[in-house]
């Protein structure tokens, strides 16, 4: 995420250690593994009528695989099963992100300055 970050914002070393660190006491972060390898992360805001994806992160190499899939899957069906809807925001530059969640039944519900906020249109 720093190439966009740099972009937008300018990058800001100590800021982002901090906000990380604060993201990391009050969110549910988890590890993504496969074959006993990191791949990747992702860090959901769990509320108590909807939850917010903060984060999927997938290793470049590790990209197409299908791996983000199955995660969002999991993610969403998680979400789902408790009758919460879940969203998302993208930065607008990040067009390959964006792309990904399009093609996985999300829909730009709002356009903010720097994001857009998506949601799954899929029925649950």
């Amino acid at each position: 995420m720093q190439d966009y970050i740099k972009e937008i914002w300018g990058w800001d070393e100590s800021w982002q250690i901090n906000d990380f660190s604060k993201a990391f006491e009050f969110v549910t972060t988890l590890v993504i593994e496969s074959d006993a390898k990191f791949v990747g992360y992702y860090q959901i805001e769990k509320g108590e009528h909807s939850d917010f994806l903060r984060m999927l992160i997938i290793k470049p190499n590790m990209r197409s695989a299908g791996i983000g899939r199955q995660i969002l899957e999991r993610i969403q069906k998680e979400s789902y099963d408790k009758g919460k809807s879940i969203a998302l925001r993208v930065f607008k530059q990040n067009s390959d992100a964006k792309r990904f969640y399009i093609k996985n039944g999300w829909n730009v519900i709002a356009e903010e300055k720097e994001f857009y906020l998506m949601e799954n249109c899929r029925v649950h």
